[in-house]
């Protein structure tokens, strides 16, 4: 949350270790951020307006997928 995003996003993860990767909606990884909290934000300010994807991965290896837009 927000989306659409501006200046941020915030991913809310089951798990607070793991790795979040900001993917391009053809699949081009953006942004790798170390997750060690349930939320993890991430500056969406250098990313141009699109719709992106973050998946988490937590350390037992469940994965999952959130669709979000930058818009600023």
């Amino acid at each position: 949350y927000p989306n659409p995003a501006n200046e941020q996003v915030v991913f809310t993860a089951a798990a607070t270790n793991g790795q979040l990767e900001v993917l391009t909606i053809t699949g081009q990884v953006v942004l790798t951020k170390t997750i060690d909290s349930t939320n993890t934000s991430v500056n969406t300010q250098s990313l141009p307006n699109g719709i992106y994807f973050g998946r988490i991965q937590d350390s037992a290896g469940s994965t999952s997928t959130v669709k979000f837009v930058v818009q600023h």
